[in-house]
């Protein structure tokens, strides 16, 4: 049986729950979704706003990354999902989003055991660090998670990703080079998606030149960190 249509009609100027959210879960219930917005071609994008960075605020930067990620995989044409915790975690505790991204439809957004896994702070490392599968990848952001990757299992990577923000000046970007990190590493998504997808989701354009500066300094990272295969 063919796949239900779907036509969402939208603005040039968007919010991730009113668009991106139900996009994603439609498309994994298996309908075929069109978005066609005034002034716009196939294939164009229109902006989509996300959470903005906060500083004192863990949970926004972790979930905006995790949208991020998610249009950057919507933008190289593969099926994605995004689910957020939400609680206790936006009172100041831990926070994490889980991301299928998949060449096939997706059948359910919760991810259990993950292939990859990225921490930020040292208590999402020992909650979470157990529950990846044997052969993945564990990226972790060093400055605040200071412990070792334990597990022989799994290929770990610690990168200072606060202490570079903040020689940036800005914390609030070190997300941003874990994911360029990532990036380069896995090669679920491409840098160059990764420049194009960032100016379309961020509110404030003046942050868009010191979010391609943490994407420089995620690459210098790597090519003075990561032996050539």
């Amino acid at each position: 049986m063919a796949a239900k249509k779907i036509l969402m009609l939208v603005g040039d100027d968007v919010e991730d729950y009113e668009v991106l959210v139900p996009f994603q879960a439609l498309l994994m219930l298996g309908y075929q979704v069109d978005a066609v917005c005034s002034d716009k071609k196939a294939g164009d994008f229109v902006r989509t706003s996300i959470h903005d960075f906060e500083v004192d605020k863990t949970y926004s930067e972790v979930l905006s990354t995790g949208i991020l990620l998610a249009n950057c995989a919507i933008a190289e044409g593969l099926r994605t999902s995004w689910l957020p915790s939400y609680g206790a975690e936006m009172r100041g505790g831990t926070a994490n989003a889980s991301i299928n991204i998949s060449h096939e439809t997706i059948g359910s957004p919760i991810v259990s055991f993950p292939n990859v896994l990225m921490v930020m702070i040292l208590p999402s490392l020992d909650a979470f660090e157990d529950t990846v599968r044997p052969g993945g990848t564990i990226y972790v952001n060093s400055s605040l998670a200071t412990c070792k990757v334990r597990r022989a299992d799994v290929a770990a990577y610690h990168i200072p990703v606060s202490d570079m923000a903040n020689d940036l000046g800005a914390i609030h970007v070190a997300s941003v080079i874990l994911l360029t990190v990532y990036a380069l590493i896995s090669g679920s998504i491409t840098i160059e998606t990764l420049e194009k997808v960032i100016p379309l989701s961020l509110k404030r354009k003046n942050l868009v030149g010191l979010n391609m500066r943490a994407i420089a300094a995620g690459i210098a990272w790597h090519r003075d960190n990561c032996p050539k295969g």
